[in-house]
């Protein structure tokens, strides 16, 4: 369910935009270029989309000791948002157009898991590395989406490391400013309205680690809590940024200022919805 139409010919590509030769040792080809399009394509040895690349990132080598989930796993659940009838894909396409739903959800590699008729998170690192999935499952009535409170899984593998966030894997992608949020779709539905940043998810309240934050020197981080987070986060940044201080910290309090508006549940995803 790749929206990439992909030119048969693997050979007009002479090395991988992750680095890596193209042609394996066995003769098999790990790019797979788009028909009539240069630098773009997908690699099959990282799993990852290039656009209109230049510049070959440095390969990495993961630790071995980690035991990270399969990529293979979660490129077969891919989403294809065209075709797709989950509830989660039925309340974004009432406020975005299709090509953007594909474009976000594609980059954050967010899944369809057929079994279970789920959405899969993905929690790829910086480094391309699966750390962990998160399936949920939503209710949409035409105006409102709500999560299934009753069902929430993880994938089995076995994770001794620390985590990631939702969406790290775009933060080498651009310079642009960083921004977290609590909910994974909160992020998708920010990534969708505004593309000038980028919008990471920690999973909860209280997942505001500082592990989080290890690849991030030299950037602006907003940290955008719900509106019963603020006093938490607030505390929480002041703390990161005496331990991260090459990190340009700021958080918004949008969310607490509106809370008669959204409840103290309510986040920014809310708020936008709220104002029109």
């Amino acid at each position: 369910m790749n929206r990439f139409r992909f030119d048969n010919n693997r050979k007009n590509i002479e090395k991988c935009p992750c680095g890596l030769p193209n042609r394996t040792s066995s003769g098999a080809y790990r790019f797979a270029a788009v028909k009539d399009s240069e630098n773009t394509g997908k690699c099959f040895s990282c799993g990852k989309f290039f656009y209109n690349t230049d510049e070959a990132p440095p390969v990495y080598e993961p630790d071995t000791k980690f035991n990270y989930v399969p990529s293979q796993l979660v490129r077969e659940m891919l989403m294809d948002t065209n075709r797709t009838e989950l509830p989660l894909v039925k309340y974004f396409k009432s406020y975005f157009s299709n090509d953007i739903i594909e474009e976000v959800f594609n980059k954050y590699w967010v899944g369809h898991n057929i079994a279970s008729n789920s959405v899969a998170f993905p929690y790829i690192d910086s480094y391309n590395n699966i750390r962990r999935v998160q399936y949920m499952k939503f209710e949409f009535d035409g105006k409102k989406c709500s999560r299934n409170k009753f069902y929430h899984e993880w994938d089995k593998t076995e994770n001794p490391y620390n985590r990631c966030s939702f969406g790290e894997n775009l933060i080498n992608l651009s310079p642009k400013e960083i921004c977290l949020v609590e909910a994974q779709r909160t992020a998708l539905f920010l990534a969708c309205a505004d593309s000038t940043k980028i919008y990471l998810a920690t999973g909860s309240k209280g997942n505001l680690q500082d592990y989080l934050f290890k690849r991030m020197d030299h950037r602006k981080v907003t940290l955008i809590p719900d509106a019963d987070g603020y006093g938490e986060w607030a505390l929480r940044g002041k703390q990161l940024q005496k331990e991260y201080p090459n990190i340009d910290f700021a958080i918004s309090s949008e969310c607490a200022e509106a809370i008669d508006l959204i409840g103290p549940n309510g986040d920014i995803e809310d708020l936008i919805i709220a104002k029109g």
